[in-house]
């Protein structure tokens, strides 16, 4: 396996894009938050009209801004799956995994080699949300608090779903362009709509939040307008519920590439 992961390694270290991308990952994580976080305090924060503050919260301050931060980055995955897609897709352009298999790579360890760019990524998207909750919880008016600390966990949690089917689009498609652009559609439109559109088939099962990605995406609670909302949103399903699809999911996923490439023509 130290053999497998050193060469995935000399595949990207010298990439350009591949860091470009990561270092778009980082700065988006951050950059997203900052600017929420600006507009919040310039206009909901202490000082505004009567009533604002108390109504909008203070969703930068221990302990919500374990899950403002969470909340938000899960808004940035994306950058990571293109980035996912990006090193898949590579592999068929310049017919690498073809080369690995000669090698003597089974087809199953060149997936698993694969799968292990989810972990890592996922373990990135956690680390920076980690470190972005720190640094605004620090800039904010309350002491440090680990409650709420739960949501960086369902950071990765989330990203690895996100990760998963990035990787599965990349698997499936081959074709970098096609596969980002339905990637992008999927996780930013087409994901709400069918959680919408299941949801009016089946209004009281909200069967809708059980959709691949939906379903991690519930672990993080909305973290804004708290006491303007409170009781007026659905309530997700059970945690446990939530936790067993966002690790179905994935291993689903990871089986349907196994089998696929099996049979695929290298």
């Amino acid at each position: 396996m130290k053999e497998f992961i050193w060469v995935e390694w000399n595949k990207v270290r010298k990439y350009t894009a591949f860091w470009v991308m990561l270092i778009l990952y980082i700065v988006g994580v951050f950059g997203l938050n900052f600017i929420v976080y600006q507009f919040h305090k310039e206009n909901l924060g202490s000082g505004r009209p009567p009533g604002t503050a108390q109504l909008f919260g203070s969703p930068f301050d221990y302990p919500d801004v374990w899950q403002t931060i969470s909340w938000n980055s899960g808004w940035i995955f994306p950058i990571l799956g293109l980035l996912l897609i990006t090193l898949m897709t590579n592999e068929y352009t310049f017919k690498t995994h073809r080369q690995n298999v000669i090698d003597g790579w089974t087809r199953d360890q060149f997936i698993s080699v694969k799968w292990l760019w989810v972990f890592k990524f996922s373990g990135v998207a956690t680390v920076v949300a980690f470190l972005t909750a720190l640094l605004f919880g620090a800039m904010g008016n309350t002491p440090f608090s680990a409650s709420g600390m739960v949501n960086i966990l369902w950071v990765f949690l989330q990203s690895i779903s996100y990760m998963a089917l990035a990787l599965l689009f990349g698997v499936l498609i081959r074709k970098a362009g096609l596969a980002i652009v339905l990637y992008f559609l999927y996780t930013y439109v087409l994901m709400y709509m069918l959680r919408h559109y299941v949801n009016e088939i089946a209004p009281s099962a909200q069967v809708g939040a059980y959709l691949p990605l939906t379903l991690s995406n519930e672990l993080i609670a909305f973290p804004f307008l708290k006491t303007a909302l409170k009781g007026q949103l659905t309530p997700p399903p059970p945690t446990y519920a939530l936790v067993i699809g966002s690790l179905v999911y994935p291993v689903l996923i990871y089986w349907w590439m196994i089998a696929k490439f099996r049979k695929s023509d290298l």
